[in-house]
């Protein structure tokens, strides 16, 4: 009998050769791998398993010829996150247009009635506009990169418990 991967949508099994991991025991973890998996508010599986596709190589330990995904591991590859991520992209296109024709209008709407706005009004709303995108930018970044060393560190500590643990020499996959 062959298992199925519990993502919608993916068909793998362990008849296609896939490697299945079954869902942390630990109750946290296994609230992250639901809501990653958009399985939030719903019973959650008992004897469900998701299929190595849906994590990143850096969740993984190789250990000799074996590898071993890491505790810390939530699953982050879906298919539907690119299509998500495009119609995120839409609406904030839109949004923006939105705010760049009101920028570009000299009439705005104020309780019910039309009112003149200068063109010095506008020009500083496009700065303000521009200069939060811009920081909101940068935080993101910088954000993005702390998290990406914490990562880093956290790697390098469950490695070194694990090999404490085993007295195996392992490695991150890269």
């Amino acid at each position: 009998m062959s298992t199925k991967c519990s993502v919608p949508n993916c068909h793998n099994t362990t008849k296609t050769g896939h490697l299945l991991m079954e869902f942390p025991k630990d109750s946290r973890m296994k609230e992250f791998w639901m809501e990653a998996m958009k399985r939030v508010n719903r019973s959650p599986l008992r004897k469900g398993r998701i299929c190595e596709v849906h994590f990143t190589r850096g969740d993984w330990f190789v250990c000799g010829s074996k590898r071993l995904l890491k505790s810390t591991a939530i699953p982050s590859i879906f298919a539907t996150t690119t299509s998500r991520k495009k119609v995120l992209q839409k609406k904030t296109k839109c949004r923006l247009a939105d705010e760049l024709m009101l920028l570009n209008s000299s009439e705005v709407l104020k309780g019910g009635t039309k009112v003149n706005v200068s063109e010095q009004t506008m020009v500083q709303v496009e700065r303000n506009l521009v200069a939060e995108h811009n920081q909101l930018a940068t935080n993101k970044d910088n954000l993005e990169a702390e998290l990406e060393l914490l990562n880093g560190i956290l790697s390098l500590r469950e490695l070194e418990l694990f090999e404490m643990k085993y007295g195996l020499d392992c490695f991150e996959e890269e």
